[in-house]
């Protein structure tokens, strides 16, 4: 059972606790105190002290465990959304300048662009896109043992980026240098999961994705624990 207990409702408490001792010394003379039932009653409510001390650091460690939660909320939202809303928006914005590389990004989306020249997409733009998908990379390889991720959409939008040769290219070529260590195992084994399995179906990203988690947690990480109530 959650029980729910106000730190100010403690504090209270324990104040009048503290008043009443000192009522009680006040009103107590000392040559007397040692046969009084003043004596009992304190002792009765120093032993009442410790519970309230108790549910003092219940409730302080219970409203710490919530301000966990929920800035693993706030975390996890900022990612799916960097996932899902400013990549997605990034991505539209460099369809023109680069249109093969876009193209590439989705293997689920045919159009006219796939007979483009990937020589003629704008380097710079191509770079610039290619690192905000890795910084994601890098931010779901750093924190995904503590954030509550939809594993199986986040490696299935991964693996289709990581389908791309360009983005494989400039990962290899120089980007893969500027992101941790921890986002380069990660980018590596998604490179080489695609690689391997040349997914071509949802079923087979779908089943890759699962596979991915289980290869990431039993070579780099401990199993991802989950923060409940």
């Amino acid at each position: 059972m959650d029980i729910k207990v106000k730190p100010i409702v403690v504090l209270i408490v324990l104040l009048f606790i503290i008043f009443i001792a000192f009522f009680v010394a006040a009103t107590t003379a000392p040559e007397t105190y040692g046969k009084s039932r003043a004596k009992v009653f304190l002792l009765i409510l120093s032993g009442l002290s410790i519970f309230i001390t108790f549910l003092f650091y219940y409730a302080v460690v219970r409203l710490q465990h919530q301000e966990q939660k929920l800035s693993v909320i706030e975390k996890t939202f900022d990612l799916h959304q960097a996932l899902n809303t400013d990549l997605p928006t990034s991505i539209q914005a460099a369809r023109l300048a680069a249109p093969a590389f876009v193209q590439s990004l989705h293997p689920f989306i045919p159009n006219n662009l796939s007979e483009q020249d990937p020589d003629l997409d704008d380097p710079l733009t191509v770079d610039l896109l290619a690192k905000k998908i890795f910084t994601i990379w890098e931010q779901v390889a750093l924190t995904q043992d503590f954030l509550d991720l939809d594993h199986a959409a986040f490696g299935f939008q991964m693996l289709q980026y990581a389908r791309s040769p360009r983005l494989f290219t400039v990962w290899n070529h120089h980007l893969k240098q500027s992101v941790s260590k921890e986002a380069q195992q990660y980018g590596d084994l998604i490179f080489a999961l695609v690689q391997e399995e040349n997914p071509v179906s949802v079923e087979d990203y779908c089943r890759l994705t699962d596979r991915m988690r289980s290869h990431w947690q039993k070579t780099f990480r401990a199993p991802i624990t989950e923060i409940r109530d």
